[in-house]
């Protein structure tokens, strides 16, 4: 039981992540295409930029969260 009850626990943190990051990165997107008065280089359509975030945020949180801080693992093992 104390197994599932870890693994639910991992699997919470990693979807909060997730859904946290991708908050986030939508909010800098409408930030700087909306309410930034400076010229942008070149248009990224909302689209593409949504795609390229979930494309990289599962190795971003794969890399960050599990390898390098140990982030996901309880704090008694």
């Amino acid at each position: 039981m104390r197994n599932n009850t870890q693994l639910v626990y991992r699997l919470v943190l990693v979807v909060g992540d997730f859904l946290t990051l991708v908050a986030a990165f939508s909010a800098a997107y409408i930030l700087r295409v909306k309410y930034d008065d400076r010229p942008l280089i070149q248009q990224v359509p909302a689209e593409t930029y949504l795609y390229a975030i979930l494309v990289v945020l599962p190795l971003w949180i794969l890399i960050h969260g599990a390898v390098l801080s140990d982030e996901y693992s309880l704090a008694t093992e």
